[in-house]
């Protein structure tokens, strides 16, 4: 072999075993996820949903310093009636749903700048398209996904502060005022309008 050819096949060694440790250390940095989760829909009934994810891996060394975190990805699978569906984006789940036979995820995005943080709406028909929140409907406007949110405990009590105060009431407040999440985020919630959105809810299933 020439030198010409020798010297091409060296780089090109180089480069494919530069991209391969950049992959690998890429992967070592992220943090992964693959869990089975059983939702209630708001139908009542129970669905299986496979949830798979990586992020960069959030480096803190106490409250005055700390870097990582972002570059999000999520993945959820679910089947419903012989149909598989597939959900990918940028964002944190929160919810799976059911708009008749139609899939519905409603997700918190954390990963636009600060100010366009808030939650997202989409719903399959052909391809996974991204809709209005005040365009949800009220009968499944209920998150399913996180555990933590204060609802959860809450059991949904319109008198109850905690969930005044919840992602669910904010989302509800999303869907009535037609306004973004960062517009209401510091907003209580109150037992009257909760009263009033639950009331649409039972009257709409």
């Amino acid at each position: 072999m020439n030198r010409p050819k020798q010297i091409v096949l060296t780089l090109l060694l180089i480069g494919l075993f530069g991209l391969l440790a950049l992959s690998v250390f890429s992967y070592l940095l992220h943090d992964h996820w693959d869990d089975r989760v059983n939702v209630t829909l708001a139908d009542g009934t129970t669905l299986e949903v496979r949830n798979q994810g990586s992020e960069w891996h959030y480096f803190s060394f106490g409250h005055a310093f700390g870097f990582g975190g972002g570059d999000r990805r999520e993945r959820l699978e679910f089947e419903r009636h012989g149909s598989r569906f597939v959900w990918e984006g940028l964002y944190e789940p929160i919810a799976v749903q059911f708009d008749g036979e139609v899939p519905v995820v409603i997700v918190f995005d954390r990963e636009s700048t600060h100010s366009d943080w808030g939650l997202r709406y989409y719903r399959k028909e052909y391809d996974w398209k991204e809709q209005p929140l005040s365009s949800l409907p009220h009968r499944i406007a209920l998150l399913n996904m996180w555990g933590h949110d204060p609802d959860q405990a809450a059991d949904c009590d319109p008198e109850n502060s905690r969930f005044q105060r919840s992602l669910t009431a904010h989302l509800w407040l999303c869907i009535s005022t037609g306004k973004p999440y960062q517009d209401i985020k510091h907003i209580n919630a109150t037992a009257e309008f909760l009263r009033s959105f639950l009331d649409l809810m039972h009257r709409s299933i």
